[in-house]
């Protein structure tokens, strides 16, 4: 659920799911950020060979399953015979690629989907399967598509002028006032306080990736972001929902008391970073 801070409200997204406390883009992590209560769910798609939608951030296979193949080498039934959660430990062994039709039906009415297309040349028409699904599954009100592909985006307006659309932004750009999207999704460095007022100014959010650092939220919810995107959003919401001695939670007031009781040098530590290598969303 989004939180209060300043009066504004924040919403906060599990990157890739919860994928700091468990494999990303596994079940696993999924229902761990809809426990945790996060408002998104960011998830990665991409083909196999035989066109079935996946949640897969690489396209090569090495790093979750310890095989130099990809994704697009592999049909579903093959892909699913895979473990992708072993390299993160032994527990989750039994986590394998899940699609996007299997999540869709796991978070309905749960949580909010930020479904991130990635290309890697090999797809079969990404954009258009993934609008017709999203439509199938009654889905179009509880996600948003995200994209570093521009193209991509408008053809997803065109497919459905109703999804709302977010161009993915590892740098700075120029005119983006001209970009035909509903938010930004840009790396820390390119949310400067004028970048997020702009982009305010044109009706539009700011969605921010990937902040694991407590200064670096406090930094980003001061500027007034709309969206951050975390590895670890239990960081950023546990003590947004804390108690009153009397059991009431304190509305409004979330994050303010999260960031005056957690010491201001604090961290998520640096055995758990390593979890995730990719800083990229």
């Amino acid at each position: 659920m989004a939180q209060l801070y300043n009066n504004r409200a924040i919403q906060v997204t599990a990157h890739r799911g919860s994928s700091m406390n468990a494999p990303e883009n596994t079940m696993s992590a999924i229902n761990l950020a809809i426990q945790e209560q996060a408002d998104y769910v960011e998830i990665d798609i991409q083909q196999t060979k035989d066109g079935k939608l996946v949640v897969l951030h690489d396209s090569n296979l090495q790093r979750v399953a310890g095989i130099v193949q990809n994704i697009w080498e592999l049909d579903y039934e093959e892909l699913g015979q895979l473990d992708v959660g072993s390299w993160f430990d032994a527990k989750f062994a039994q986590e394998r690629v899940p699609c996007l039709e299997e999540v869709i039906e796991a978070v309905q009415g749960k949580i909010k989907l930020n479904i991130e297309l990635k290309f890697n040349g090999h797809e079969q028409e990404l954009a258009l399967q993934v609008v017709k699904l999203v439509g199938e599954q009654n889905f179009v009100e509880q996600c948003v598509i995200s994209s570093a592909d521009y193209n991509a985006l408008l053809q997803v307006k065109v497919l459905n002028p109703q999804l709302t659309t977010g161009l993915i932004m590892p740098t700075a750009m120029a005119q983006v006032d001209q970009l035909k999207v509903d938010f930004y999704s840009v790396q820390s460095l390119v949310a400067t306080t004028d970048f997020i007022h702009q982009a305010h100014a044109l009706g539009r959010e700011v969605h921010v990736w990937t902040i694991n650092e407590l200064t670096e939220m406090e930094t980003f919810l001061n500027r007034q972001v709309d969206n951050i995107i975390t590895d670890t959003p239990k960081t950023l919401l546990l003590k947004g929902r804390r108690q009153e001695a009397g059991g009431r939670r304190q509305e409004g007031r979330g994050f303010d008391l999260f960031l005056q009781n957690y010491p201001s040098t604090g961290s998520v530590p640096p055995a758990m970073k390593e979890r995730n290598t990719t800083s990229e969303p």
